[in-house]
């Protein structure tokens, strides 16, 4: 024995690794961040075109993992083996990128409306995608980050609409887009009130508050919200009549939707009609159901209604 060690040298007992991480796809080597365990341990930041190696390790197994920003992390091991050196290739692979979807439609008659969507985001992305004839839309692969988009529809006496909408990578994200004429007339029935009162009862919060998401997406337009009962006499301490009475309740939804969704005062007013305005039959529950009904009236975009309003204040002034 003693000869051959003269002869040979002595028996290697330790080994070593290195540590290299790469592109999947171009194979060039990355900087990433590194973590080493096993049989040694380390953490470090590689740089370009920089391995890691360690030397005069005991035999045993080695793991290492790698992360970087816009790859999925990746790990690799290997048994240290005497007299030899292990090599972790870890080879990370990109994220792929996000994408945004959506749909145009009408918001009234949920009709889909072919319109152009331009989109603008980081790294001097930008672009337009149109929507197919059922108005939806994809704009695929886009980096991560804030993009700025904007609905043009094709059709004449339609609100344009704007929107910014977040991608995460490797994640979808969605944004419809409901938009609305000039002049449109949305009607919501079955808003309830405690009877006689003009206290806007829990149930109706829903409906109050699709009216207010309207006006979020929608921020140049200003509305008259037109109150309506049945036919059916009133007469209590607070209110003397149905006119009065649906003023009351109209002027609650209006002073609900500023409080809740900081809409500008000037973009909303409210007015109460009656019975003076009847859709239905008032001599059938069914039809008097019908006549109880709050109507969302689009008057025009907010430029032309400030224009009509300092109108107003200097005649008032003369």
């Amino acid at each position: 024995g003693l000869a051959l060690i003269a002869a040979f040298g002595e028996r290697p007992r330790y080994g070593g690794v290195i540590v290299r991480v790469i592109d999947a796809e171009t194979k060039k080597t990355l900087a990433a961040h590194i973590k080493v365990e096993g049989v040694t341990r380390a953490e470090k930041d590689l740089a370009e075109n920089e391995t890691w190696e360690r030397k005069g390790l005991a035999t045993g197994r080695v793991s290492a993992t790698a992360s970087k920003k816009d790859y999925f992390p990746s790990s690799a091991q290997a048994e240290i083996k005497a007299g030899q050196t292990a090599k972790l290739v870890i080879a990370l692979s990109k994220i792929p990128p996000g994408g945004i979807t959506g749909r145009v439609f009408d918001v009234k008659t949920n009709d889909p409306l072919v319109a152009t969507i331009t989109y603008e985001g980081p790294k001097g992305v930008k672009g337009e995608v149109k929507t197919d004839e059922d108005g939806n839309y994809t704009i695929p692969a886009l980096y991560r980050g804030d993009y700025a988009l904007f609905a043009q529809p094709q059709y004449p006496k339609y609100f344009t609409q704007d929107a910014s909408v977040k991608v995460e990578a490797a994640k979808g994200a969605r944004k419809d887009f409901a938009l609305l004429r000039e002049k449109e007339v949305i009607v919501f029935y079955n808003v309830n009130f405690e009877t006689g009162e003009a206290r806007v009862l829990p149930d109706f919060y829903d409906v109050l508050n699709e009216i207010g998401q309207i006006f979020v997406d929608n921020p140049t337009i200003a509305v008259e919200l037109a109150g309506h009962t049945d036919s059916r006499p009133i007469k209590t301490p607070e209110f003397a009549d149905n006119m009065e009475l649906s003023q009351a309740r109209v002027e609650a939804v209006r002073e609900y939707l500023i409080d809740k969704f900081q809409i500008d005062e000037e973009r909303l007013s409210a007015k109460g009609y009656g019975d003076t305005q009847p859709v239905a039959s008032n001599e059938t529950e069914e039809g008097m159901a019908k006549n109880r009904r709050v109507e969302f009236k689009v008057l025009t975009g907010i430029e032309y209604f400030h224009e009509i309003r300092n109108i107003r204040l200097e005649e008032e002034e003369d």
